[in-house]
């Protein structure tokens, strides 16, 4: 019998962090919104980052942290950063970082999709990278997509 290829449902996006200024000094904005993973019906998670710069050569970066509980306990999400160090170890991160924006109004990235399958819960948080004594405005929104067999 031949296997059923699953076609996608996708999910409205969710936004995971209003659109504010990012906290000065580089530090992560901790006040991201937890997003329940079931009751969103995801699998995967593609973040979405609209990013507006505070000075010319600001740059944002995003960290994904999940919980496996009933999200009081979180847990930093490790990703892969695209580079192969040696062929047996690829190079993973906590952190990815925005390109840096080209110009004064939003612009926008999208991040590859994520398996949240086993998570109950998500967090991305933003930090400024670029201009850390003038941060931009970052607003994250979750758009996800769900197996359907």
């Amino acid at each position: 019998m031949a296997e059923s290829v699953p076609s996608y449902k996708i999910v409205a996006g969710t936004v995971a962090r209003a659109s504010a200024a990012l906290p000065a000094a580089g530090a992560y904005d901790t006040a991201g919104t937890a997003t329940a993973v079931s009751v969103l019906d995801r699998d995967f998670v593609s973040i979405w980052c609209t990013y507006t710069r505070g000075a010319a050569d600001g740059r944002a970066k995003v960290k994904v942290i999940a919980s496996a509980d009933d999200g009081t306990t979180y847990a930093t999400v490790l990703v892969t950063d695209g580079t192969t160090p040696s062929a047996a170890m690829p190079s993973y991160s906590d952190e990815r970082n925005l390109p840096v924006s080209t110009g004064a109004t939003a612009e926008e990235w999208m991040l590859p999709p994520l398996d949240v399958s086993c998570f109950t819960h998500i967090k991305v948080l933003g930090a400024e990278s670029g201009v850390t004594g003038t941060p931009g405005a970052l607003v994250i929104t979750l758009a996800s997509r769900r197996a359907v067999r």
